[in-house]
């Protein structure tokens, strides 16, 4: 998520395949993920990812995801461009 906050979740695994379980809820209801929200998952290093949400109907981030970006000062250096024309 853009602010940048770590949330513990463990993983259980079933005959279905691995799902969050401890600690899900409380990252869906602090980031106010809701059913049908897209999730994607970039592995950064050994059990930590990088999650952005996408609204559901939508291919683009929530509007309070979009402005924390635009205020985060590291994330525009990183993300800048010099366009000539």
């Amino acid at each position: 998520m853009p602010n940048g906050a770590r949330w513990p979740v463990h993983l259980v695994e079933i005959t279905s395949g691995c799902h969050f379980y401890v600690g899900w809820l409380e990252f869906r209801c602090k980031n106010h993920i809701y059913h049908g929200d897209k999730l994607i998952f970039t592995l950064v290093d050994v059990g930590i990812f990088h999650v952005k949400r996408y609204k559901t109907g939508t291919s683009y981030p929530p509007q309070g995801d979009l402005k924390m970006l635009a205020e985060d000062e590291e994330y525009k250096e990183r993300n800048s461009l010099d366009v000539v024309g």
